[in-house]
């Protein structure tokens, strides 16, 4: 019982922060919460007094350093999984001039860049000159892509395209030089998803859930704003990507030379004028008009080269726009946009029995 007094008593009063807690509760240091309470409740059970009758003294002492040792353990392995999420957001001014100069970005496993600083970069301003000087475009979004994909190494190994510098074309200029495309930057970026984590979004602390019951709904709130962080974070990503090409000398470059005028698209704001509609005592409507071949791909390239809307797809029946094809696909399924699809047909129907279309067809 000595021994066990001469070994307890000492660290019950040392200062809690100086103790090996771990090595107390037999856990490793990398250990979770959930592993930490196990080997408490385990411990627990052997040193509690009411298990040890013959040294009740010594026992209690036990049971008490294990006790102080479970709290600021479990407190602990809390911590250490968000720290990211604990630790301030870095200033958004030292973090632009970081990546201006091109300062190594840290290699530790956090939070990287978060919205906040990438909003900075949606300013013409930041930049001074279309080169690959300090303070040119080229070298800070250079430095800025680099930061980002350094930033999601850490969550998983994938390959990213470099934004490249002034002297690199759209295409690439030889097969030996593939990468040397701005093309393949922008394919790549446009379609960007992140592999962050973004357990610092957390709400509460699942740890301290005093019931299952609890826990569920407490990863649930927990899992809608990772989910709406991580969107939020995609969504601005992609949104710096179309800023910057918008205003990349080698896209500019490239739109000229394909023949895609400034005139066409600002005219009618598709990048096709529309034929003169013939004279005559029927007058087709919008929805009965079909657009010539190839006019779709033409219009976005000139829409996108001239800083048009993100608008590209367009329900003609609804009269509705769409910024990405998977809304105008989630539209076309709707029960409203079926309806009108139905309404549409018998209008035509009607208008064909007016203007007296297909009277010759018996069976009608």
């Amino acid at each position: 019982m000595g021994a066990h007094e001469s070994r307890s008593q000492p660290e019950v009063d040392d200062d809690t922060t100086s103790q090996d807690y771990y090595t107390i509760l037999e856990v490793d240091e990398n250990a979770s919460a959930e592993e930490i309470r196990r080997s408490f409740r385990r411990l627990a059970l052997i040193h509690h007094p009411d298990k040890n009758h013959h040294d009740l003294e010594g026992a209690t002492r036990r049971f008490a350093v294990i006790q102080q040792a479970y709290e600021v353990g479990a407190e602990r392995a809390w911590y250490d999984s968000h720290r990211s999420a604990l630790a301030p957001e870095p200033d958004v001014e030292t973090v632009v001039n970081d990546i201006k100069t091109g300062k190594s970005p840290p290699r530790s496993r956090d939070r990287g860049l978060t919205v906040r600083h990438l909003q900075a970069f949606l300013n013409p301003s930041i930049w001074s000159g279309f080169d690959d000087g300090e303070n040119g475009f080229f070298a800070i979004f250079r430095n800025l892509f680099d930061r980002l994909a350094s930033d999601e190494r850490n969550y998983g190994d994938v390959d990213f395209p470099s934004f490249g510098y002034s002297t690199w074309g759209w295409t690439a200029p030889s097969k030996e030089r593939l990468s040397e495309a701005a093309r393949l930057f922008y394919n790549f970026w446009l379609s960007f998803v992140t592999n962050k984590d973004f357990v610092w979004s957390d709400q509460w602390n699942v740890a301290e859930a005093p019931d299952r019951h609890v826990r569920r709904l407490m990863e649930k709130d927990n899992k809608k704003a990772r989910d709406a962080a991580r969107k939020e974070y995609n969504e601005t990503v992609r949104t710096l990507v179309m800023f910057v090409r918008k205003r990349d000398p080698r896209y500019k470059a490239y739109t000229t030379s394909q023949g895609q005028s400034p005139g066409l698209a600002s005219t009618s704001g598709t990048g096709t004028p529309k034929k003169p509609v013939p004279k005559s005592i029927f007058v087709a409507q919008e929805w009965q008009k079909v657009a010539e071949p190839g006019d779709s791909a033409a219009d976005l390239e000139w829409a996108h080269a001239e800083g048009a809307g993100d608008e590209e797809w367009e329900c003609i029946v609804c009269n509705k726009g769409f910024r990405s094809e998977a809304a105008w696909n989630s539209h076309e399924r709707s029960k409203r946009h079926l309806r009108a699809v139905e309404e549409l047909k018998r209008e035509m129907q009607n208008e064909e029995l007016e203007l007296e279309l297909g009277q010759n067809d018996d069976d009608e």
